[in-house]
């Protein structure tokens, strides 16, 4: 009876040992959520901010493009007024 008793109180620490090791995991599995829902959150944040801004750049760069083919283009042309005035800075 007192192998019992010994086997049982063993079975006892050992079984609070590894409840008391799970509440632990699952107190660090929380704080891992929750820093996981910040981060993914930020995430989110910087994806729309970069996005935002990768479509001004874009928009900048396709406007910046055709002013330059028109200002090249009206160089060429004997009747635009901003060649002309182009063209009599350089005189």
């Amino acid at each position: 009876m007192q192998d019992l008793g010994i086997a049982l109180s063993e079975f006892h620490g050992s079984f609070n040992r590894i409840k008391n090791h799970l509440n632990k995991i699952e107190y660090h599995q929380a704080i891992l959520r929750a820093y996981e829902a910040r981060d993914r959150a930020i995430l989110g944040a910087n994806y729309d901010r970069v996005t935002f801004w990768s479509i001004v750049n874009s928009i900048v760069l396709i406007g910046v493009g055709f002013t330059q083919v028109y200002m090249i283009r009206s160089l060429f042309e004997e009747n635009s007024k901003l060649g002309k005035f182009i063209r009599r800075s350089k005189e």
